[in-house]
């Protein structure tokens, strides 16, 4: 291949001949990254490998005499000879795709409506797929790359579904006080920006992004200026201009959504018994969910997998570390997508390390404030860590809470704009919704009372070498990271050997690890007690508020109730 880098010729055309080299190489190496992927991707590479030799071809035997003379016949056979081997590499990932599409691309655009006049016909775009694909920030532009066609018939659709409002005119004719008609120029605005104030604004916990995400999510449009004023205001703002230098590395690559999910759980509060499990699209950085649970058990984690699998499917592939926490996972998916083709990839947790900016965000954003919480409880207001009983108040008074909470982290993530290299200006909902739409979709629905699948999963399905496995769906960004080895080490517990739950799984790896947080025992004697408790917090004003200062008040009046009820001072 690096031949073809040397082939720079000395005049216009040679060079232009290079630089298509230079870039069908690129793309190769980019389509054999994801041979997993649907064969469409594979043919158009293809495509353009022979498209180069037929002009070469015609360049040597009908090009003009001068410029001819600058190829030699030892030039034309090394470029054939490398395109040949790039053709048979391509043909061999097409002949061993080892991914199947569960369901076809969307069809955008590729149809006409009949005007009855003339010119050309109406392009036919759905309401509905226009309407799924225009959230968030997705330009106008953007949209007509997707269905083919000019931004101009984009927003003529929009405006004749209802779906966007006209702006006001931008001139105007007004009279003065003379009484003379004047054109006056206004500038323009956006109809649907909301109108919120600078303290509503203000949130110390997230980043500039995430609070574009929060309130898009909360269905508010705030100019970016005013949110990039508010976060100066609260934060500060940046120290460096500039950042550091990025380094050459491999990419992170997989094809479409949910062609490979991330599995991982965060130990951040698991001094008070409470462990994060969630789970991320790797290809959209997506969050498909994400529970805080008083246990690390497999059927915690696989009570989630499932309420996640029924609404987004069952993906083609999930990467977790060597935690007992994922068998159940694990033997799902080999049930759903097979055995023998490595549909759950066992790795360590540093290559897992994709969700690690998922975790750290969700650190500055949630974690951090509820540690916090939790250790002034326990300076000042006599929570106990250690004493199961005080364990279990805590979780029954603020487990539920946190929940609440993190739905609504998770909307803020979901909408906030990536800071990506390949995807700047882009949400993870917008790439999960549109990679869907031109990738075709790579998941599987399960019906829960018959057990049938939504789509046909080939028998003869290829499976994964170990060196693909290993490989596939690291980021290598990511991995090398120090500020997310450093979160990641901080916040995963030393995970000690242990024993397999009773569940069948093909590929279980020799050496598992287990983190063991025991759920703690309820201290009361009957549900009566409990349910004197909760009747108590309901007449509570502060048990409905959001803030520090409620959440105290509620520790401190429930703690005393608990007391009262159990007759000792030792809860």
């Amino acid at each position: 291949m690096r031949q073809l880098e040397l082939m720079c010729y000395a005049n216009v055309h040679a060079d232009t001949s290079c630089l298509r080299s230079l870039i069908l190489e690129r793309d190769v190496n980019h389509a054999l990254l994801i041979q997993h992927s649907h064969s469409g991707r594979l043919q158009h590479v293809r495509g353009q490998c022979l498209d180069l030799l037929t002009t070469a071809r015609e360049y040597l035997l009908m090009g003009p005499v001068q410029h001819r003379q600058d190829v030699t016949l030892s030039d034309f056979e090394a470029l054939t000879s490398n395109v040949q081997r790039m053709l048979a590499s391509v043909d061999q990932a097409i002949t061993t795709s080892r991914e199947v599409q569960d369901a076809p691309a969307m069809s955008l655009g590729d149809s006409f409506i009949p005007t009855g006049r003339q010119g050309r016909p109406s392009i036919a775009i759905d309401a509905g797929q226009l309407a799924n694909l225009a959230i968030n920030r997705t330009t106008r532009v953007d949209l007509a790359t997707l269905f083919h066609c000019s931004s101009r018939t984009i927003r003529r659709r929009l405006l004749e579904y209802g779906f966007s409002a006209p702006g006001p005119p931008v001139y105007v004719d007004e009279e003065n006080q003379q009484g003379e008609m004047i054109c006056t120029y206004h500038p323009g605005r956006s109809a649907d920006l909301s109108d919120i104030t600078n303290d509503e604004l203000d949130e110390p916990s997230f980043g500039r992004r995430m609070i574009d995400g929060f309130l898009l999510e909360a269905g508010f449009r705030v100019p970016h200026q005013q949110i990039l004023d508010a976060y100066n205001r609260v934060i500060g703002p940046a120290v460096r201009p500039f950042g550091p230098t990025r380094l050459s590395r491999r990419e992170y690559n997989v094809p479409g959504p949910n062609s490979l999910w991330h599995q991982d759980g965060q130990h951040g509060l698991i001094h008070w018994g409470i462990i994060f499990h969630g789970f991320i699209d790797g290809y959209a950085r997506f969050v498909l969910g994400i529970w805080a649970s008083n246990n690390n058990r497999a059927a915690t984690v696989g009570e989630l997998f499932q309420d996640i699998t029924g609404v987004f499917g069952y993906p083609s592939w999930v990467r977790g570390d060597f935690g007992t926490e994922n068998l159940i996972v694990a033997a799902e998916m080999e049930r759903v997508r097979g055995l023998g083709r490595g549909s759950y990839i066992w790795g360590k947790s540093v290559h897992n390390i994709r969700i690690e900016h998922l975790w750290l965000d969700l650190t500055q954003g949630l974690g951090k404030k509820w540690k916090l919480f939790f250790l002034n409880l326990e300076l000042h207001h006599n929570l106990d860590r250690n004493d199961g009983g005080h364990i279990w108040l805590l979780h029954h008074l603020f487990l539920n809470v946190i929940n609440k909470e993190l739905d609504l982290w998770i909307g803020a993530w979901n909408n906030h704009t990536l800071s990506s290299r390949t995807e700047r200006h882009t949400t993870p909902k917008v790439m999960y919704v549109q990679g869907s739409a031109i990738n075709g979709y790579q998941s599987v629905h399960v019906d829960p009372v018959t057990g049938e699948t939504s789509a046909y999963i080939p028998l003869d399905d290829p499976a994964l070498s170990d060196d693909q496995t290993a490989a596939y769906g690291v980021d290598w960004d990511d991995a090398l990271d120090t500020r997310l080895r450093n979160h990641h080490d901080e916040h995963n517990t030393h995970q000690a050997d242990a024993t397999e739950p009773d569940v069948y799984v093909s590929n279980v790896p020799d050496q598992l690890s287990q983190v063991e947080v025991l759920e703690p025992n309820c201290p009361f004697s009957s549900n009566t007690d409990i349910q004197e408790l909760d009747e108590f917090l309901d007449t509570l004003p502060h048990r409905q508020e959001c803030d520090e200062v409620s959440h105290t008040e509620l520790w401190r009046d429930a703690l005393e109730k608990a007391v009262e009820i159990l007759g000792r001072q030792d809860l």
